[in-house]
């Protein structure tokens, strides 16, 4: 069988087997299986194999799961819940401040976690339902966050280049430098085209007097509850380009930092409770 019926026919498969639904990993394992069968180049298993132990092995790859986790324990301590309401109250009750401040919450969070589902996972839940009290349809908040995501896989430290950075062995802070500036500018332009929209859609806050000050948009105490969460991109990147650590070591270090300041809240307020 040709090659190029052969790639015909697997692409066909994956068409088929996303639109049926069938989990991503199950359509890509069979693919390979049918690939090799219609191919009968049986001997790629045995090239695989080896290869990817002796990549798995390499102490780069240790910082995909240690990235993923500081995503998840923003998640349990709840700061990225302070962080979103830190975001939002900077952008006050302005016209498209709730996206904006969705936007923005993506772009801190990809750098401190680096992935677009940690990022949906870390605010979906919580913006979507609350959207609505804001004017915003859930078509668009939804789609606000899906677009949003993908930022967190340009702004560093991104999962997406540590793989392509092993894969190629590139220097994966070049990557970081590579891909960041693409990821501010497209973090403005959701901004932009987001106070645009609502606009132009008249999307409108809940109806309350103007904030003018910033005791009354709460920035101060809302920035304090969030500086645990803001210095882990600080402590990422700034370990980085500073020469202190690696990628890895730097995301080990986050992870440190977030159960440390769970095991300080924690034990306050148990010494509270007594």
């Amino acid at each position: 069988m040709s090659l190029e019926l052969s790639l015909g026919l697997t692409l066909a498969f994956v068409i088929i087997g996303i639109i049926s639904g069938v989990p991503i990993g199950y359509i890509f394992g069979i693919t390979c299986i049918i690939m090799l069968l219609m191919t009968g180049n049986f001997t790629s298993i045995t090239f695989l194999v080896p290869t990817s132990m002796k990549i798995l092995q390499q102490f780069t790859v240790l910082a995909l799961p240690l990235y993923i986790m500081v995503g998840s324990l923003l998640r349990t301590t709840e700061l990225s819940t302070k962080l979103f309401e830190f975001l939002r109250a900077i952008l006050g009750r302005l016209h498209g401040a709730f996206g904006g401040a969705i936007v923005l919450f993506v772009s801190v969070f990809g750098a401190m976690s680096g992935s677009a589902a940690s990022a949906i996972a870390a605010i979906g839940s919580l913006v979507i339902p609350e959207g609505t009290r804001y004017g915003y349809d859930k078509e668009y908040t939804t789609g606000l966050v899906a677009n949003a995501s993908l930022i967190a896989m340009l702004i560093p430290p991104s999962l997406t280049m540590i793989i392509f950075g092993i894969a190629s062995k590139t220097s994966i802070p070049l990557l970081f430098l590579a891909t960041a500036v693409p990821g501010i500018l497209t973090a403005l332009f959701l901004i932009g085209l987001n106070f645009f929209l609502t606009r132009r859609w008249k999307f409108t806050p809940v109806e309350q007097k103007p904030v003018t000050t910033v005791q009354e948009k709460g920035v101060l105490g809302k920035g304090i509850t969030a500086l645990p969460a803001l210095a882990v991109p600080c402590i990422i990147l700034g370990g980085i380009y500073g020469g202190v650590f690696t990628p890895t070591e730097a995301a080990a270090v986050a992870v440190a930092w977030i159960m440390l300041y769970s095991l300080a809240v924690s034990t306050l307020l148990a010494i509270r409770r007594k």
